[in-house]
């Protein structure tokens, strides 16, 4: 019955398909561990090990056990991968992820995540009890996940994922399925989660299915009025925050109004690029993000969220910079010539999300975003 859906499935394929299950269903497996947000990245990164071949990194797990340098191993080895496995499937032209097997489970298995975030509306005590980690608020699904932020990730794979499946079909009538499904179902996460970080994924369905007709635009109407509803209330709160905030304070002011951390190791960087100018002491990094935290009014975050403050605070900003300028060097010389389906904007958006909205564990965002311009390099061949 699986190879009459999946086809012939090999080792890769097997992979993938894990891969793919876990990002969506992960909350089976987070509820239960001792350090959920850690392991549960942990877990994704041997995945992705086992996946590009790269016994290698498994290094790194060794030196998680050093209690001194923990964090900024940690922190290292998702820089170091993250550039690995966006740079191996541009190397080998191999484009992982996007095949028949995977696109069939992608349109099956983001659906039934989307569901179960409405079901969860009906009866969140009984998956509370099941999943005492699972936080819900009003009207809130949690997505399934440990909180609906993190459905960002999937996402974005079943975006690009529903992308891929979209330029690889014959068929035009499927193809025109393809694009609603895609628009409706990333509408319908965004109302489920009300959730920042999942809106701003948005964007790729409009950038990556372009063309504008009737269904699109009543899509981006209605978008942008459930949009509207939706997050009325932070909308609000926003602006109450414009009339009470100096303009030093400007930077963090997003923070502020959606009352999150995230980005505030960010801004701390940013505002004091000369203490983070070479790699930090792998013995006080969190000291040393502590110290510029505090300066903003945050003095209980000592951690880094997303890979930009987690690249620049370890491998500092001149050795950081130098690294992005060489994979880019690389990738123009290389991928010049795409056309628009892979515009400057998608790639410039794209860095956006990665760098500073998706948690810095969710390496696995370079890894099909790499696939994904091969794939589009494939077809472009034929």
């Amino acid at each position: 019955m699986l190879r009459k859906f999946f086809g012939n499935i090999q080792i890769i394929s097997l992979l993938t398909i894990s891969i793919l299950i876990y990002i969506n269903f992960q909350v089976f497996f987070i509820s239960f561990l001792p350090n959920p947000f850690t392991l549960t990245f942990l877990i994704q990164i041997f995945l992705l090990v086992l996946l590009t071949k790269k016994p290698w990194f498994l290094i790194f797990f060794i030196g998680l056990l050093i209690p001194s340098i923990e964090y900024y191993i940690f922190n290292l080895m998702i820089v170091i991968i993250g550039i690995s496995i966006f740079i191996y499937p541009l190397k080998k032209d191999k484009n992982i992820f996007f095949e028949n097997s995977i696109f069939k489970l992608n349109r099956s298995i983001f659906p039934l995540t989307v569901l179960i975030s409405y079901i969860q509306w009906f009866s969140s005590d009984l998956w509370v009890n099941l999943f005492p980690i699972m936080r819900f608020g009003n009207l809130r699904g949690a997505g399934f996940q440990i909180e609906p932020s993190f459905m960002a990730l999937p996402l974005f794979i079943y975006i690009f994922l529903q992308h891929g499946y979209y330029i690889n079909c014959e068929s035009y009538l499927k193809k025109i399925r393809i694009k609603r499904e895609t628009f409706i179902f990333a509408i319908l996460i965004v109302i489920a989660t009300k959730s920042i970080s999942v809106l701003v994924i948005l964007p790729y369905v409009f950038l990556l299915f372009s063309k504008l007709d009737i269904f699109n635009t009543f899509i981006i109407s209605t978008s942008f009025i459930s949009g509207f509803f939706v997050f009325s209330d932070r909308i609000s709160k926003i602006i109450d925050q414009i009339n009470s905030i100096n303009s030093l304070n400007i930077v963090f002011l997003i923070n502020k109004a959606f009352g999150s951390w995230r980005n505030i190791p960010d801004f701390a960087i940013i505002l004091n690029p000369i203490s983070f100018l070479f790699p930090t002491n792998p013995t006080n990094l969190r000291d040393k993000i502590n110290m510029f935290t505090s300066d903003l009014g945050y003095s209980w975050v000592i951690s880094t969220f997303n890979y930009f403050s987690a690249m620049f605070s370890t491998l500092g900003i001149f050795l950081s910079f130098s690294i992005i300028i060489i994979i880019g060097y690389f990738f123009i010389r290389r991928y010049r010539s795409y056309n628009q389906k892979y515009s400057f904007l998608v790639i410039i958006y794209s860095l956006f999300i990665g760098f500073f909205i998706l948690p810095k564990g969710a390496i696995i965002f370079w890894f099909i975003l790499s696939s994904g311009l091969i794939n589009v390099k494939i077809n472009e061949r034929i």
